[in-house]
């Protein structure tokens, strides 16, 4: 993170809060729902044995398998035998039909699916498609009579590896077009702390591809390549309209690795960013205990100094202090112990709350680095595989609960940011700190801008639109839109919810369960008649309606997308359009 950032701070309009909001009020009030089967099935594939890191399981645990294009809300799905499909609403906003509308190409060779299908739309004609395999397909809308069509303009392999689409923006000259794309994936890696190697470590790869076409039937050429890479998981990634910077949110701030547009200026980013916090310690952990390795030259046990208390801990090497500080939670001091190996010093501590997975070793120190324990990784992907399961979901198992996941994101998150990452120097130009926020969810309230995010403010939920800016203001300008009164307290209650969702006019939220049932929370609206609180006699002049919806199948729901009429919900067989508004 580079030391010149602006730092934003977020500031909820009060005219948008309700401090006095009374709940929702449950209405039985009949939603439509109409309903097409699904001959082939939805395509959704689970992550593969290599693939066991929590931030994979969340991946593909909370991938929304419904594809919108944002200019003109059509909505589309790929089935098993790679039919992208189309859901064709009439003109009574009911649903009409299933159209296929692209075959997708078989894979070539040996090539291994990684990932599920993934696109995104740069323009209402123009989208870019990933097969999971490392393959994207440039494609046009076409629209025949009363029928739509895909056609292939190119296809390019972007990563040797499979990725997922993430962000994609046109930009058009005289001369000229640039399409940009940026896509994610998650790879593991080897950290290297003297002789200590671990291959526990994942991380986000972030990738911004830029081509050029100069021709209007000319090819398209690759003109320059990005990487960024994120510790931990990444919630939201979105190109700056106008392709200056790219917007993430994630565990902790992203970091340029390179860039064939400026390779030296990555490489002297990373070299401030390496040695301005070195690691000096690693630690990794189980419900039961912490192990501590510090690497070290030739030293014998005079040459070290430790204190260790059951909230505090010092260790001094030849008199130089290498780890001091209060343990974020506490030990039972008289079960430590410690030893010299080769060149490292390890250090076993013990909890006093089994169970625990601490967030930190020592509180406000950056200069050790966490080590995911494999086993502890294998429980979570053991504990949240009925997620990604082909199978049917037994409806009294329990089932996901974003707060669990939390729990144990917490085990490598230090916070969360939401940073503006600047593609000319390099650096984040611009942070916000989302630690007293809950990421709740992205919503593209605007097709010109970046998706407007949603996070939980005390029990609230606002929406939050990012503005353009340049490196050099101090300001990110934004824009608080819209809130939903309580729905902070009242999805983090849902114990099974998979998908949160809003349209785009902001006059509902949506909590959608991993099977079943379907939570809708409206806007307040205007009351018709009189109706006076039983207990302060004062009038009601608005009020809130909350809705559950039954889908009468116990098939996992795999995707959900909100317009301002109508909620789509894709179960693994069944396509359901309800009709929220008339």
């Amino acid at each position: 993170m580079s030391k010149n950032s602006f730092l934003v701070d977020l500031r909820p309009n009060r005219n948008l809060l309700d401090p006095n909001f009374s709940g929702y009020k449950l209405s039985l009030d009949s939603v439509p729902i109409y309903k097409k089967q699904v001959t082939q099935g939805v395509d959704s594939i689970q992550p593969n044995d290599d693939q066991f890191s929590f931030a994979h399981v969340k991946l593909f645990s909370l991938q929304n398998h419904l594809h919108v294009n944002p200019f003109t809300n059509c909505v589309y799905f790929v089935d098993k035998r790679w039919n992208v499909t189309k859901i064709v609403i009439n003109l009574l906003n009911k649903l009409e039909d299933l159209e296929t509308v692209w075959e997708i190409p078989p894979l070539q060779g040996d090539k291994k699916r990684l990932y599920n299908i993934s696109m995104a739309f740069a323009t209402s004609d123009l989208l870019v498609l990933s097969d999971g395999a490392g393959t994207a397909y440039l494609l046009s809308v076409r629209t025949i009579g009363n029928s739509e069509r895909w056609e292939i303009i190119t296809s390019f392999t972007l990563c040797d590896s499979g990725f997922l689409i993430s962000s994609v923006q046109l930009e058009k000259f005289n001369t000229n077009e640039l399409l940009h794309i940026v896509f994610m994936h998650v790879d593991q890696k080897e950290d290297k702390a003297k002789e200590i190697i671990t291959t526990g470590f994942f991380h986000t790869i972030v990738e911004w591809v830029t081509l050029t076409k100069g021709q209007e039937e000319g090819p398209w050429i690759k003109k320059s390549h990005r990487k960024l890479e994120v510790d931990g998981n990444v919630e939201y990634i979105a190109l700056e309209p106008g392709c200056k910077a790219v917007y993430i949110v994630g565990d902790k701030p992203p970091k340029w690795t390179y860039d064939t547009n400026n390779i030296d200026t990555a490489e002297t980013e990373n070299k401030e960013e390496t040695g301005s916090e070195p690691k000096l310690y690693s630690w990794s952990q189980n419900e039961e205990e912490i192990t501590i390795w510090v690497p070290t030259d030739d030293i014998k046990k005079h040459d070290l100094n430790i204190n260790v208390d059951e909230k505090t801990l010092e260790v001094k090497i030849k008199g130089e202090v290498v780890i001091a500080g209060d343990f974020f939670n506490r030990i039972d001091k008289d079960l430590t112990s410690w030893s010299i190996e080769k060149d490292k010093l390890e250090i076993q501590l013990i909890k006093r709350e089994v169970g625990l997975m601490w967030q930190d070793l020592i509180l406000n120190d950056n200069r050790g680095e966490q080590i995911y324990n494999p086993e502890v990784v294998g429980r979570v992907h053991e504990q949240l595989a009925h997620l990604c399961s082909d199978k049917e979901v037994d409806p009294g198992q329990p089932s996901f609960n974003s707060q669990q996941l939390e729990e144990c994101d917490a085990m490598s998150c230090d916070t969360v940011v939401c940073v503006r990452m600047s593609a000319e120097t390099h650096s984040a130009s611009h942070e916000v700190s989302l630690s007293s926020f809950q990421w709740l969810f992205k919503v593209h309230c605007d097709p010109e801008k970046a998706p407007a995010i949603c996070l939980r403010h005390d029990v609230d939920a606002c929406v939050w639109q990012f503005e353009n800016t340049q490196d050099s203001e101090k300001e990110w300008p934004y824009k608080h839109i819209g809130s939903f009164f309580a729905f902070g307290y009242v999805q983090a209650s849902k114990n099974q919810k998979k998908y949160l969702t809003c349209p785009p006019d902001l006059s509902y939220a949506t909590v959608c369960e991993t099977t079943r049932h379907i939570y809708i929370y409206r806007q307040p609206s205007a009351v018709t008649g009189e109706l006076r609180n039983r207990t302060s006699g004062k009038k009601v002049e608005t009020v809130s309606k909350q809705q559950l919806i039954n889908l009468e199948t116990n098939e996992q729901i795999l995707g959900v997308f909100a317009t301002n009429s109508l909620l789509y919900v894709l179960t693994e067989n069944i396509v359901h359009v309800l009709t929220v508004n008339e």
